[in-house]
């Protein structure tokens, strides 16, 4: 018994055991910050990941406008002079035809990245004319040119060419970031009723 009264007033050794119980404490919240921190890298290069996938996405949609808007406006003309052909006029009505003194759609996008750069100053050059593209495009799909060619003309190259194209450079720019494909879901357009 007098060992033990010995042992238990004996406070030789104590410090130890408390600075063992701290450090130990302190090594599982350091292990616990670091997982932490790993999941949250994670996260925001899976974040940093899709945006870049986007923007390739959106990218290989925007290259290839240009010829297609040129294929529109020779398809447009054809289709209006063989309207006019078969009514038996010389020239296509000026309503429903562009005349030559009319602008092209590629003069008309011009303009609007004219018209944006002073509205739109902290956006890029890229993004001025990506808007302009999109707001003379819709403005020549609501004026219904050749029964809605533009719009016809336009669900064809997506469903059948620009879909695919669009896949591949974010798949492309996913993989080149490192990133998995298992799991991975484009919405090209999401309408208001929620469906993809």
């Amino acid at each position: 018994m007098k060992k033990f009264k010995f042992y238990l007033n004996n406070e030789q050794g104590n410090i130890a055991l408390f600075v063992i119980g701290i450090l130990s404490v302190m090594i599982i919240l350091f292990v616990l910050i670091l997982n932490l921190a790993g999941a949250l890298i994670v996260k925001e290069q899976a974040i940093s990941t899709s945006q870049q996938a986007a923007l390739a996405a959106t990218a290989a949609l925007y290259e290839d406008l240009p010829e297609f808007i040129s294929d529109y406006e020779m398809k447009l003309k054809e289709m209006l002079a063989e309207e006019a052909e078969e009514g038996g006029e010389a020239e296509p009505p000026e309503e429903a035809a562009p005349a030559e003194e009319e602008d092209s759609i590629a003069e008309l996008i011009e303009k609007e990245v004219d018209n944006l750069s002073g509205e739109m100053a902290d956006y890029s050059l890229n993004e001025i004319q990506n808007e302009a593209i999109d707001r003379v495009l819709a403005s020549e799909m609501d004026k219904g040119l050749g029964g809605g060619l533009l719009k016809k003309m336009m669900n064809d190259e997506m469903e059948y060419r620009w879909i695919n194209s669009m896949k591949e450079s974010a798949r492309n720019t996913i993989l080149a970031n490192g990133g998995e494909l298992a799991g991975a879901q484009m919405t090209v357009f999401e309408k208001r009723t929620g469906c993809r």
